[in-house]
């Protein structure tokens, strides 16, 4: 029975954005809201952020200078690149438009529904949304780090609310198994 329901967590987290029509209006108690939009200025301290990884530990030199798209060459110390690295993400992120907020507080509301009728515990707060201009892995790149979801900003021009829904819901199972090992083993072991 728990396999059964193991199972079933990680195939809503993972497809059940996907339905259409699905309608969700309720508005949810400020203190049960697990997003948070970042301001470019908070989006730029909290980027270069990864303690609970190691990400900027193991990111190659190679795959920095290629989202940077410069050469290696000048770029002999690690370190050197690193740092040019950490700048170029901090200069990638944007402040929301508030078209884009109230697009993604639709979203927010029927993730957090979806994710709450599970468990109210599920989501590990806050989670934290950052959007960039794509300039690192590209536009429709959506990539998480620590608690934070980065959009890029071709997403969010081109919004489609069906579609965001999907790639919430599956970014943030990466989430919730980062932040829950137990449960991502679970659910590796049903697949």
């Amino acid at each position: 029975m728990y396999r059964i329901q193991i199972f079933c967590l990680f195939t809503m987290l993972t497809l059940l954005g996907c339905k259409s029509g699905q309608s969700t209006t309720e508005v949810l108690p400020a203190d049960s809201f697990a997003f948070e939009l970042l301001d470019s200025t908070e989006a730029a301290k909290t980027i270069i952020m990864d303690k609970k990884e190691g990400f900027f530990n193991h990111v190659t030199k190679i795959d920095m200078a290629i989202q940077m798209k410069k050469s290696l060459q000048g770029y002999e110390n690690r370190t050197d690149l690193l740092e040019s690295y950490l700048s170029y993400l901090q200069a990638d992120v944007s402040d929301f438009t508030d078209q884009e907020k109230q697009n993604l507080n639709k979203v927010m509301i029927k993730t957090m529904n979806l994710c709450n009728s599970l468990s109210p515990n599920l989501v590990p707060q806050p989670v934290k949304l950052i959007k960039t201009k794509g300039k690192h892995y590209g536009d429709g790149a959506f990539y998480t780090r620590e608690r934070c979801i980065i959009i890029p900003e071709s997403d969010l021009l081109n919004f489609d609310e069906d579609s965001f829904l999907a790639v919430l819901l599956h970014e943030l199972s990466h989430i919730i198994t980062r932040y829950n090992p137990e449960l991502k083993d679970k659910l590796y072991k049903q697949i």
